[in-house]
């Protein structure tokens, strides 16, 4: 459970890196970065079931990689590729088996890492920035034409 949370912290650090390249700028004296640490965390984890909030997070991660390895300058791409083979393969669950309308996890028999109102919110803004950097990814695919008429 706590490995779980501490997973779902470290997530965040990935997700919420802006650029999200700077979740991989490696620090200190044991080399270490974000990316690396959830990587590392991520095999400590085997095969345990997620929540709601962990699945939501892990989503958030994936977007991550997929936008920094799609993009041209990509710098520790070996960080984010052993980063992405290490996520989880998360398949899409149906409403009842994620215990209703809130989520909570509490159907499928695993323990949720928070109140069903702090695990709305954090599904919520993983969510939000899974897509940011859909849009993200897409906005870089159109011509040079195409963007400027968005603008």
């Amino acid at each position: 459970k706590d490995l779980l949370r501490h997973i779902v912290h470290a997530c965040a650090w990935v997700a919420l890196a802006r650029p999200p390249s700077e979740a991989a700028r490696v620090v200190g004296d044991g080399n270490l970065s974000a990316v690396r640490v959830l990587t590392k965390m991520l095999g400590l984890r085997g095969r345990r079931p997620l929540d709601d909030r962990a699945r939501a997070a892990l989503d958030a991660v994936g977007s991550c990689c997929r936008l920094v390895l799609g993009s041209g300058a990509c710098e520790n791409k070996d960080d984010w590729a052993k980063l992405r083979s290490s996520l989880p393969k998360l398949q899409k669950r149906k409403r009842e088996e994620r215990g209703g309308v809130h989520g909570t996890g509490s159907g499928d028999g695993v323990v949720s890492t928070g109140g069903a109102k702090e695990l709305q919110e954090d599904v919520w803004m993983f969510g939000r920035v899974r897509l940011l950097n859909r849009r993200i990814c897409a906005w870089r695919g159109r011509s040079q034409s195409d963007s400027r008429a968005h603008i």
